[in-house]
């Protein structure tokens, strides 16, 4: 097996540790999704990491599929079997995503507005610079 992915990714992380605590053998493959010459369009459509590329030559991704595949196999189970009892991981698993896309979201909305200064007209709304009330 091949995982194809960056270490600071934690969709990857998550496929890593997994591959880890049931002691599989894989190949890491560092690849940096955003350089023009990277091979992971080859692997995955949708050009995002992590993508598990099997000993046939078939490609797995999108970190919730390669999680369930890697459980399947020999080994300590870590996703409970029965839907009933899955649903608790299922919701920490969203939930932690949920989470990791909006701080995701907050932390390039901030950046955003730090790097572009402020236009005139925000300037001119801002409280310091509307005109003050004269006591008559």
């Amino acid at each position: 097996m091949k995982l194809v992915g960056s270490k600071t990714s934690p969709y990857v992380r998550k496929i890593r540790v997994l591959l880890a605590e049931k002691q599989l053998a894989f190949e890491f493959v560092e690849d940096n999704v955003w350089a023009p010459e990277t091979k992971v369009p080859q692997w995955n459509p949708l050009i995002k990491v992590p993508a598990l590329v099997l000993d046939d030559g078939e490609a797995l991704f999108d970190s919730p599929v390669i999680a369930e595949y890697v459980d399947s196999l020999p080994g300590m189970n870590f996703i409970p079997a029965p839907v009933r009892e899955r649903m608790p991981a299922s919701r920490s698993s969203s939930s932690a995503s949920a989470r990791r896309r909006a701080r995701t979201r907050r932390g390039s909305r901030a950046r955003r507005a730090r790097s572009s200064p402020a236009s005139p007209r925000s300037r001119a709304r801002s409280p310091r610079n509307r005109p003050r009330a004269r006591a008559a």
